[in-house]
């Protein structure tokens, strides 16, 4: 069974900053409902522009488990880093085998969202 997820995103942070085939992509959408998704995935990310002028987020994931079969980036939202971001990895750090999380504007601590407005 697969579950598909699509989002509308206003902003994308690269967490790590270090990508395959060294790391796994370690990423966070800020939808424009103000939910965050942490994507953290050895996939391949298929990304595209569009003219629309609104980006989006769409995965295929194994509901159980939370693992990612297919993910793809529409828009013209680019990847932000900086070397700051890397502090946050124990904050998003996933214990078992899921490959995503989903967190509600309230359970990410304020410290970490200073930290990603900052960038």
């Amino acid at each position: 069974m697969t579950e598909i997820h699509e989002f509308l995103i206003d902003r994308i942070w690269d967490i790590n900053g270090c990508r395959p085939p060294c790391c796994p992509h370690t990423l966070l959408f800020r939808t424009t409902d103000g939910l965050f998704v942490y994507i953290e995935t050895w996939q391949q990310i298929a990304q595209q522009n569009n003219d629309a002028g609104e980006s989006r987020l769409s995965f295929e994931s194994n509901p159980a488990k939370r693992k990612i079969f297919k993910i793809a980036v529409v828009g013209n939202q680019t990847f932000r880093h900086t070397e700051q971001l890397r502090e946050l990895n124990m904050f998003f750090e996933m214990s078992d085998e899921a490959e995503w999380q989903i967190y509600q504007s309230e359970e990410i601590p304020e410290r970490v969202r200073t930290i990603l407005d900052g960038v």
